[in-house]
Formats: structure tokens, C-alpha cells, sequence
């Protein structure tokens, strides 16, 4: 019976891991975008700024 308990807490804890990681991807993810959506404002507002004062 302990042997059973032992085998259900650890499936759970390698699914409560594999949740955890997969969170995180999805937050690493989310967090690239923001930054490369950032990057790429920023950079074009660069370039609209010396457009700008370039006239």
C-alpha cells in the first residue's frame, strides 16, 4: 500500500512540475514578445523622431 502512495505522489509531483515549467515557458514567452514588441517601438520611434526633425 505504501509502495502504491509513493508511486501516486511521485507521478503527481513530476505532473505538478511539468505544470510548473510549462507556466513558465508560457510567461518567458509572453515576456519575449512584450520585449520584442518594445524593442521594435522603440526602435521605430527612433526612426520617426530623426524623420521628424530630419524635416
Amino acid at each position: 500500500m505504501a509502495y502504491i502512495l509513493n508511486l501516486w505522489d511521485a507521478s503527481s509531483t513530476l505532473v505538478y512540475a511539468r505544470a510548473v515549467s510549462t507556466i513558465i515557458d508560457f510567461v518567458l514567452s509572453i515576456f519575449q514578445r512584450l520585449s520584442h514588441c518594445l524593442v521594435s517601438l522603440y526602435l521605430y520611434g527612433d526612426l520617426v523622431s530623426i524623420a521628424v526633425t530630419g524635416i
